[in-house]
């Protein structure tokens, strides 16, 4: 609207503009005023309708983002919001309460503050909002402008629950549910961090559990797995929330104890440890009783860096087991020669069968009632070029990890029948010889083949030879292991059961294998004549054997009163001190040639 008057007084100019009018032009009319004031009303309108569609196009695109966003003026009111906001916040946006957006919506109360920051510093604020009630998670975003903020609410619950669910498959052990190895390496490098610059100290527990492979292989790897989520719930019950319980892998668990008091603290964490875990598990009324070896470390006594406190650790876990296992060790310094021995003979493993390092004692088998020599169990030893002899507990464990099982265990059988031929020629009586059968072994598809080899390339009689086998390695598949059994007794060759009331077999399962005897542990045997519950169970396991018509054969019998008790309750053979410790072949030989064997053994037992 242009107005021509020929008033030009301010009171009817104001009055004008208060009704609408655009310009005005004083009469009598200028044309070029005229043209003027026209051509600035029509930009003003060409400028108005741009910015209606340019309104329209930004309540276009605001409409059609997939966030929800509104508007706050300085005093935290709702000015604007979109389709997306009014679902959310279930409001109409043409009928927005005037109220406070926190009265509105009080569980924004946490984040508040920052709005009413970003409202003062007029800076953007990125930041995260759980809604409990409508169970989401948004990104908020906060831009500042004149007199007041627009804020961006991105619903990122999916995104979360996807981050949750990496992290839980890069952070957590699938099975336990504790944090796994990687998540224990980064809270145990920040604990040390935190503790070097504010000082005190925590506690690494590393902790192993005693025989677990024997679970697995008698009773199945699904009973296993139910044994360690046991295990796992157990640990987490005896440590505090600020604490860290987590599965190394295997059967190996370590605990963080963060923020430690003192080391009377560890001592007794330790102890209930071990008191929660030798609780019985039930498992189909079947009571499995489970012990574990912990090795203990100190920050910073023990170590400046999370992985020298885990390998100091270890290192006092395996002293542990070396003492008898269900305990726990603080560690020292002298247990430092363990891991780097155990690394030095891994990487010297494979050469030394090639380079012929190994070599065979025997252990002489007697019958006690006669004191006669019956046979030979063969024993094998490293005589390493640089730590000398090393004894089979140190070495058997890695060659069943690297795999160099399979051709020591071959080098044992073929020189043991070899001398098993050598002394079959010195020695008129018929005597076994006895080789103990790894379980990779056992599980080969050739074994029977390459026995029968053996046999015939050595000339041995197969009922000379006769293969120790412990129970667990044939409860994994009881089955094809009674199938390959019957093949190598079939072949002429004897079975034992090795260690037998130390695993966990079945006596169902025990009465279909066709084996000849029962070798009992020497564990029973030690205090036999001492101890009443050693002695009811030896005595058990030979009526067992005898009902089932086999022999039984006693390890580790060191005195006559041993000796006394095996021979009244019937056990046929044995072996042990008491007769000979493990002879080397010349040693051997010179007994089948010597004529005072008998008088020996028998000054020995009197």
């Amino acid at each position: 609207i242009i107005v021509t008057t020929a008033r030009g007084d301010a009171e009817m100019l104001l009055s004008a503009i208060e009704v609408g009018v655009f310009d005005y032009v004083i009469k009598p009319l200028a044309p070029p005023r005229l043209y003027a004031a026209i051509e600035k009303c029509l930009k003003y309108s060409a400028m108005e309708r741009e910015l209606r569609h340019s309104k329209a196009r930004t309540e276009s695109i605001l409409e059609s983002i997939g966030d929800a966003f509104f508007v706050l003026d300085g005093h935290g009111q709702i000015t604007y919001l979109n389709q997306k906001a009014e679902t959310f916040f279930g409001l109409s946006r043409q009928n927005v309460p005037e109220q406070s957006f926190l009265s509105l919506f009080p569980e924004f109360q946490s984040s508040w503050e920052i709005f009413q920051d970003a409202i003062a510093t007029r800076e953007n604020r990125t930041f995260e909002h759980f809604t409990p009630s409508q169970g989401l998670c948004h990104e908020v975003r906060i831009y500042p402008f004149a007199d007041g903020i627009s804020v961006y609410l991105r619903d990122i619950t999916e995104k979360k629950i996807a981050e949750e669910r990496i992290s839980s498959l890069v952070f957590f052990d699938k099975l336990t549910g504790l944090p796994n190895r990687a998540l224990l390496q980064e809270r145990l490098a920040a604990a040390v961090a935190r503790l070097r610059r504010s000082g005190g100290s925590c506690a690494v527990l590393f902790l192993d559990l005693d025989h677990f492979k024997n679970i697995n292989d008698s009773l199945g790897h699904e009973v296993g797995d139910q044994i360690l989520k046991e295990v796992a719930a157990r640990l987490q019950s005896c440590i505090r929330d600020s604490d860290t319980a987590a599965r190394q892998g295997g059967d190996e668990f370590i605990v963080l104890l963060d923020r430690l008091e003192g080391h009377g603290n560890v001592h007794a964490i330790s102890h209930r440890i071990l008191q929660s875990l030798s609780q019985e598990i039930l498992h189909h009324e079947l009571p499995i009783s489970v012990t574990a070896s912990i090795g203990v470390s100190f920050f910073p006594e023990d170590g400046d860096s999370g992985d020298d406190l885990l390998k100091a650790a270890d290192s006092a876990m395996y002293q542990g087991k070396q003492r008898g296992r269900n305990t726990y060790q603080f560690y020292r310094k002298e247990m430092n020669v363990r891991p780097s021995k155990f690394l030095q003979l891994g990487s010297t493993m494979r050469t030394a069968v090639k380079n012929r390092e190994f070599l065979l004692h025997f252990q002489p088998q007697h019958d006690l009632k006669t004191q006669a020599l019956v046979g030979f169990e063969a024993l094998v030893r490293w005589r390493h070029p640089q730590l000398g002899v090393i004894p089979p507990n140190d070495f058997i464990p890695l060659a069943e990890d690297t795999g160099c099982i399979l051709p020591l265990g071959e080098w044992v059988l073929v020189e043991a029948c070899k001398k098993a031929r050598q002394w079959l020629d010195l020695k008129v009586e018929p005597f076994h010889m006895a080789v103990n059968l790894s379980r990779r072994q056992f599980w080969q598809e050739d074994l029977v083949e390459t026995i029968k080899h053996i046999l015939a390339v050595n000339r041995v009689p197969p009922h000379c030879l006769v293969l120790e086998i412990t129970e667990s390695m044939i409860m994994t598949d009881v089955e094809v292991a009674i199938t390959k059994m019957r093949e190598l007794t079939e072949l002429g060759v004897g079975l034992a059961i090795d260690d037998f009331g130390t695993g966990y077999s079945s006596l169902a399962a025990l009465k279909r294998f066709p084996i000849q005897s029962l070798k009992v542990d020497k564990a029973f045997i030690k205090d036999v004549d001492s101890n009443p519950n050693d002695a009811a169970i030896v005595s058990a396991i030979i009526s067992l054997a005898h009902t089932m018509n086999l022999s039984v054969t006693a390890e580790g019998v060191e005195t006559p009163a041993q000796h006394s008790f095996l021979l009244e309750h019937g056990c046929e053979t044995g072996q042990g001190y008491l007769f000979h410790p493990p002879l080397s072949a010349s040693q051997v030989e010179t007994i089948l040639l010597g004529t005072d064997e008998g008088t020996a053994t028998a000054s020995r037992l009197a």
